[in-house]
């Protein structure tokens, strides 16, 4: 069954985003040349002046391949279309599509990844497909895309969008095929390059509510947990939780200004989760949803 939802209006994302597994590498697939590296230089600073790539986590979640394909936290996605890696840097990786006057910009973000399509002129190609094998993907009412995986939410894609050299807002819109997610883009008469991006985040508040995840390693868990007894206590705690917060990024920086607010109320609850992480031989992940939203999650996860 087809499912197919367009809008015209630009969607703000979070940066959250794509998490895809391993795919076979195209066979019309060529060695990266000059002119291809050019190309990617062209399409990284296109995205720069978008204001798209401050969100970059060179130590982020996704394990990326060369041919743009990733695994993060057990979700996978294919990207259909790309082709041979052209530039790899520090949470970036742009891939050639096989079609031709077009880039996939893989990004590593601190909640998942982004796949940004770098469209380069009239050629470019109308659609763009991703893959997510073994889940079911539902079309919900916003235009976002539910994805789901033995029978859990794995996954939120965040609604399509697409702009043109000038900010402009350029026709996107999902449809649904069985286990691929296609992006239509209507760029015919818009001024290039265009930028579009599927935004998939696997961070989640609530089961659904996009959020940065924040993981605490067992050192940082023993910092926290010796301070409960002294007599500053859970403030103390929560100061120190807060603090470790790295700010190598604007979608940190707000979740770390958020962050003692957060916690307000719910500091028994902080106190115990501290305690089982590091009784347990565990470490400890904290969700803060971004933008501000009365909701976060405090977890003992596996290290």
């Amino acid at each position: 069954m087809t499912k197919r939802r367009i809008t015209s209006a630009a969607t703000t994302a979070l940066a959250l985003l794509l998490a895809v597994g391993a795919g076979a590498l195209s066979p019309n697939a060529v060695a990266a040349g000059p002119a291809q590296t050019d190309n990617a230089e062209i399409s990284i600073q296109e995205l720069d002046r978008h204001g798209l790539l401050a969100d970059t986590a060179a130590d982020g979640p996704a394990q990326i391949n060369d041919d743009g394909s990733a695994l993060i936290h057990g979700l996978a996605v294919q990207p259909q279309e790309t082709g041979q890696k052209v530039q790899d840097q520090a949470g970036l990786l742009v891939v050639t599509d096989t079609r031709g006057s077009a880039e996939t910009v893989v990004q590593n973000l601190h909640s998942g990844v982004r796949y940004m399509s770098v469209l380069k002129d009239a050629n470019a190609p109308t659609e763009f497909r991703y893959r997510f094998p073994s889940t079911t993907l539902t079309m919900q009412e916003d235009g976002s895309v539910a994805v789901q995986g033995a029978g859990e939410l794995q996954a939120v894609i965040l609604p399509a969008w697409a702009k043109d050299a000038n900010g402009a807002a350029v026709p996107t819109g999902y449809e649904i095929q069985g286990d691929v997610l296609i992006q239509h883009i209507d760029h015919v008469g818009s001024v290039y390059p265009i930028v579009a991006d599927p935004s998939v985040s696997t961070c989640l508040v609530g089961g659904w509510r996009p959020a940065v995840c924040v993981k605490y390693n067992r050192s940082e868990v023993k910092i926290v947990k010796d301070l409960l007894p002294v007599s500053a206590g859970a403030a103390a705690a929560i100061a120190t939780l807060c603090g470790l917060i790295p700010t190598s990024s604007p979608i940190l920086i707000a979740a770390k200004a958020a962050c003692t607010g957060y916690f307000g109320g719910r500091a028994a609850e902080m106190t115990l989760k501290v305690n089982e992480a590091w009784n347990t031989n565990r470490c400890l992940e904290v969700r803060l949803p971004v933008p501000v939203y009365p909701a976060m999650q405090i977890n003992v996860v596996n290290c």
